[in-house]
């Protein structure tokens, strides 16, 4: 069994399942920079947070740390096009006061992979998750894997676990 937890499920892509298929066009993605003023522009929203959170230096300077929404075009799913898109957000969040940025984009993928079995809603606990997708005949006829993955337009809090098959 293979537990894939990874960005974009790569370890399920490698090993051929399917997947639903990327939506083409703008998609949201979040980006967190500490330092400078926050930034402005088309496509970027600064995420207001109840209780704003700093950081402190080892020279006791205090950094504001800014989560930026970002709005961006995507022309697939390669690395390229996510390179691209990761160019784009720092763009737009750069500021010459930043002390430090996310290394990637986050973004909770819009397309996940075909699952036999789909588990969602609030997490239950590992101990609750029916783990045996396969149904197989001998256990050498298949391997099975399974990825958990954050739903789009749920909160965090809340997640799917999908599981597949694949010779």
């Amino acid at each position: 069994m293979i537990v894939d937890a990874s960005e974009r499920g790569n370890v399920a892509r490698m090993a051929g399942a399917a997947f639903t298929e990327y939506p083409a066009g703008i998609q949201q993605f979040t980006r967190v920079v500490v330092g400078g003023a926050p930034r402005e522009g088309k496509g970027l929203r600064l995420r207001q947070s109840a209780t704003p959170l700093r950081i402190t230096d080892r020279r006791g300077e205090v950094f504001p740390v800014h989560e930026y929404e970002i709005q961006v075009p995507m022309r697939g799913t390669s690395f390229g096009a996510f390179a691209e898109a990761e160019q784009f957000a720092r763009d737009l969040t750069w500021s010459p006061e930043a002390v430090d940025s996310a290394e990637v984009l986050f973004q909770v993928p819009p397309d996940h992979f075909r699952g036999r079995r789909t588990s969602a809603g609030v997490w239950p606990g590992a101990e609750k998750v029916r783990w045996n997708a396969s149904n197989r005949r001998r256990k050498s006829e298949y391997s099975s894997s399974v990825a958990v993955q954050t739903c789009r337009g749920k909160p965090r809090r809340r997640c799917c676990v999908r599981q597949t098959r694949w010779r």
